[in-house]
This record gives structure tokens, sequence and C-alpha cells, in this order.
């Protein structure tokens, strides 16, 4: 929801920022359409590459795949909509003061994991979401 409590307009990527003391979190989340294109595809390829880099580590919930390293995280999950059934929906977490520390993966991979859960579940209402389960995700 934007700050007005609408929805999200076509070709907006909703975000939120949370800054203090010099630091901050931003999230986004997005629904892309694939429609034959390799758009997922492409996007699962390169969290994988990303989740291959040194400090990085790959995250998994249930369906759900995608990267936490020291500077945020990203998840990926099957989001169908309407007749494109390789709809992805797409979550995003950065950290932007990068003075963290590796230790902080399993908090942007826990926060990564509840905004999925959200985005997926009450807004963008993808098919299946229900299946994504509780808890925190494999980290490995």
């Amino acid at each position: 929801m934007s700050s007005s409590g609408s929805p999200p307009q076509p070709g907006v990527i909703p975000e939120c920022g949370l800054w203090a003391g010099g630091q901050g979190i931003t999230i986004r989340y997005s629904q892309l359409g694939d429609s034959g294109q390799g758009i997922a595809k492409k996007w699962r390829s390169d969290n994988e590459r990303v989740a291959n880099q040194s400090g990085f580590a790959h995250i998994k919930l249930g369906e759900a795949s995608g990267f936490a390293g020291p500077y945020g995280a990203g998840l990926i999950i099957s989001c169908p909509k309407g007749s494109d059934s390789a709809a992805i929906l797409t979550v995003d977490v950065e950290y932007t003061k990068r003075a963290s520390t590796p230790d902080s993966r399993e908090e942007f991979a826990q926060l990564a994991v509840e905004t999925l859960r959200v985005s997926a579940k009450d807004i963008v209402k993808c098919r299946g979401a229900e299946n994504i389960p509780d808890g925190p995700p494999q980290i490995s």
C-alpha cells in the first residue's frame, strides 16, 4: 500500500525506506510478468550468481529462493497472474550504509522472508501464497 492507503499503481515499484542515525534499510517488492520472455529464469539466474559470491549465502523458504549478504537480501517466488503462469514476485532488502558485517545475513534474510509473506499473501495475493511456510528461511 502506498502512504495514501491505496494500492500501488501499475509500473510503480512499491518501496519502503527507514533511516536513522546515518543508517537505512530500503525494502522493495514487485510482481513481474514473464509471458514467455524468460524474465523469471533471468532473475533466478541473477540471484543464484549473487548467492555464489564470497560473503553471500543461498536462502530458501518453501519454493522461494534467493540470496543474503552483508548488505541485503533478495528473494523470488512464483506468482502467476492472469494467464501468465511464469510471473514472479521479487523482494529486495538493501542496507544503505556499507558498515555491516557478514553476521547480518540472517537478519536480512528474515526481513526479506517476512516481506515476501506479506506481499505475496496480503498485497499481491499470489496464487499458492498460502503454501509459503512459517518460520525462518534455510541459509546455506
